[in-house]
């Protein structure tokens, strides 16, 4: 993140973070859950609360710095995140079945003091189980997962792994596979479910929430992020926040246009134009929230504003 940020955007960052948890504090339900529509061959199909939606955004809200917080849907997101786990602290995208990623981003929404179940660490095992011949973590917690497909092994799923179970023995196998993706730059295509932004987003947040967790890899990952080209205010803040937390102010002037972007788009009622966050296989139906939109948005302004 660069040193010194004009006083103009600076400013601007404030006010925008200001209307953004304002924003935030209508678009979150009264028992703390976040809606997601998803879309079918581009029409509106269904309106969903899955805890997920709710863990990606607190996680994003939880590294800003406590004045920035929006504390009451924090602490709504995450009663409603706990309402939702399953013995032995597993979580589940209703109404398909059990699966790591959602566990994964839940538990670290929630922290490990939130239930015993976590704080004994008794889902550790049931994430450790869920991984194949090569040491990679699959989604799903069943031979199968929806939509008739089989199970299948997701880097950006498993860069959530690594940011909950740390760098460990078990993960490593792990960490060398996303690392090889990011090198070669075979990230594209590598997720049937994700962007490829989103894995590096994933991969800096666990390099500064669990490191050494893909520290060799974060110089390479620093010049993916710059190559990215945003469209939307969900990419542009992406990019934000990973140079943000690999400690990476190479590109001040990259970092500011990318902010000035998120300031040009925020809309009159303090939310972004919402943007596809995951999709189903060959996009057969396309996830978005508004909420978590804004989530992305205010962190990526707080950490600029930080600076």
């Amino acid at each position: 993140m660069p040193q010194m940020v004009s006083q103009s955007l600076w400013s601007a960052a404030q006010a925008a973070i200001a209307r953004g948890l304002d924003f935030l504090e209508s678009a979150v339900g009264p028992d703390g859950a976040w809606r997601c529509n998803y879309y079918g061959t581009f029409q509106l199909e269904e309106d969903r609360i899955p805890p997920f939606v709710a863990a990606l955004g607190v996680v994003a809200l939880q590294s800003c710095p406590p004045p920035q917080r929006s504390g009451n849907s924090l602490s709504r997101s995450r009663g409603c995140i706990l309402s939702h786990i399953k013995f032995p602290g597993i979580w589940r995208w209703a109404p398909h079945g059990f699966e790591v990623d959602s566990t994964s981003v839940c538990s670290l929404a929630v922290g490990r003091h939130s239930h015993p179940w976590l704080f004994f660490g008794r889902n550790v095992q049931p994430v450790l189980s869920c991984r194949d011949d090569n040491g990679r973590f699959l989604t799903w917690m069943s031979s199968f997962g929806p939509f008739g497909m089989p199970n299948d092994d997701d880097p950006i799923v498993n860069a959530n792994v690594v940011t909950y179970l740390g760098d460990r023995e078990e993960t490593r196998p792990v960490q060398q596979w996303i690392e090889r993706l990011i090198v070669e730059d075979r990230v594209p295509g590598s997720s049937i479910w994700y962007n490829p932004m989103d894995l590096y987003c994933s991969v800096s947040r666990a390099s500064c929430i669990a490191p050494p967790a893909f520290e060799t890899v974060r110089l390479a990952l620093g010049n993916r992020i710059r190559e990215f080209a945003p469209e939307t205010a969900y990419r542009a803040a992406q990019i934000i926040s990973s140079l943000d937390m690999l400690a990476d102010g190479t590109n001040a002037d990259l970092i500011a246009r990318r902010a000035e972007q998120l300031v040009d788009m925020q809309r009159a009622d303090g939310g972004w134009p919402p943007t596809e966050f995951l999709r189903a296989p060959e996009g057969s139906r396309i996830y978005v929230s508004e909420a978590l939109t804004a989530a992305y948005c205010v962190e990526a302004l707080s950490r600029l504003a930080r600076s």
